[in-house]
């Protein structure tokens, strides 16, 4: 069994625990209305006798039930589980199996027909647990229906050949339906888990990249003293070059150039100022600036393209 099947299954044995209690009040329900109804045509002791097992058999699967309910995780994903489930399941149905081969030729048609209906519904029923639980809705229907249905073929009556022959064609149509409603939800819990590894995944690869990311802006940070070391050279050279020159428009050429410069080295230092915020590693010290010395190294910056696009 792979994970995601191994993950499916105990999935499906969590949904089928949290819905047993209803269906086990349900089957234990429809045992007493049975009981009451044809104790009405003919008190049989055998009756009694046989709604205390169906109560028995319901309380063993309530005790079950509660245990799973209780358990932690890794309890609950031992295989046991889902053997007692469908070891309940199958209890109860082959209690209500036994019904016909006991009762079945003391009770009238009516009578009959009337348990026939009441079985026909918990099998309705159960076909939503078969949904989740394929197996636990063969472990109950089958031995439901199929002795009440063998014994209305046998009976001799058209009126209860014909309940078991609709009894059988019944439990067909809700295998039917149940095996296709199983498939479909197992789809949808495979990808659901499918999803959730996808998150995972994607989580665990963002801590990757921010990881990468605040690296990167450490080594920047770093590594800012050596980075800068060209340009403050260039800086050096064009004042050692501004000392030399006595040519006014080629001091004012040299100027501009210090000024370009300077607006890339603060370019550079903005880069690695943002590193520094990345690696956390930089407090802010917010300062008043002079506008006109801004504008004034945007101009040198700038200038000699306008000039160029004759928009100066």
């Amino acid at each position: 069994m792979s994970e995601i099947d191994r993950k499916i299954y105990h999935e499906q044995i969590r949904l089928i625990y949290n819905q047993g209690p209803i269906l086990v009040a349900g089957a234990t329900l429809a045992a007493i209305i049975v009981t009451l109804f044809l104790w009405r045509q003919s008190p049989n002791p055998g009756l009694l006798v046989w709604l205390f097992v169906v109560g028995l058999s319901s309380a063993l699967r309530i005790i079950t039930i509660s245990l799973y309910l209780k358990s932690d995780a890794s309890i609950r994903e031992k295989p046991i589980w889902g053997r007692l489930f469908w070891l309940g399941t199958f209890s109860s149905g082959a209690i209500w199996g036994v019904w016909p081969l006991l009762f079945y030729s003391q009770y009238s048609t009516e009578y009959l027909l009337l348990v026939s209906t009441i079985v026909a519904g918990m099998v309705a029923v159960s076909t939503t647990a078969g949904n989740i639980y394929l197996r636990s809705f063969i472990a109950f229907s089958v031995p439901v229906i199929v002795p009440l249905a063998i014994m209305h073929l046998l009976s001799g009556s058209d009126t209860l050949v014909l309940a078991g022959v609709l009894l059988i064609i019944f439990l067909a149509i809700n295998f039917f339906l149940a095996a296709r409603g199983n498939r479909q939800f197992r789809e949808l819990i495979s990808s659901q888990f499918e999803n959730l590894t996808l998150l995972e995944r994607l989580a665990e690869e963002k801590q990757i990249a921010e990881r990468a990311i605040v690296a990167k802006s450490r080594f920047l940070a770093a590594a800012s003293h050596d980075l800068r070391q060209p340009l403050h050279a260039m800086g050096l050279f064009l004042s050692a070059l501004g000392n030399r020159e006595h040519d006014p428009r080629k001091l004012e050429i040299i100027d501009d150039m210090g000024k370009s410069a300077d607006a890339l080295n603060g370019l550079f230092n903005s880069l690695l100022d943002v590193s520094r915020l990345d690696a956390e590693i930089i407090e802010f010290n917010p300062i008043h600036l002079p506008a006109a010395s801004m504008f004034d190294a945007l101009r040198a910056q700038f200038m000699q393209q306008a000039l160029e696009k004759d928009v100066a």
